[in-house]
């Protein structure tokens, strides 16, 4: 289909959403990595008006969200215990799933 106007304004008004990725590594085996996202109320509205969705509901009025994660052991072998009652496949039982996945995609 042809882009309408409001898609149009939908994809200008991106100009105005934040992006930022920070890595930082401090020394061998200790990094953080920091993420921010921000989208205006502006840009939430261009892109509700461009969408297809008879919604009665308002978009909201601003999304930020910021993700600030540190980790150490960089390189290291790490030791996680899975969660008490989840499921838990080895390694090969993963591999077997995904060539069985794979396969069925070819024919």
């Amino acid at each position: 289909t042809e882009m309408t106007a409001a898609d149009e304004a939908a994809i200008a008004s991106l100009k105005d959403a934040k992006v930022e990725i920070v890595y930082v590594l401090n020394g061998d085996k200790v990094g953080q990595i920091k993420a921010n996202i921000s989208i205006p109320g502006s840009t939430l509205a261009a892109l509700d008006a461009a969408g297809s969705s008879e919604s009665t509901s308002a978009p909201p009025t601003a999304v930020n969200i910021t993700l600030d994660m540190s980790y150490s052991g960089l390189g290291e072998a790490q030791t996680v215990a899975a969660p008490a009652g989840a499921p838990v496949a080895s390694y090969m039982e993963l591999m077997t799933i995904v060539s069985g996945m794979m396969g069925s995609m070819g024919g």
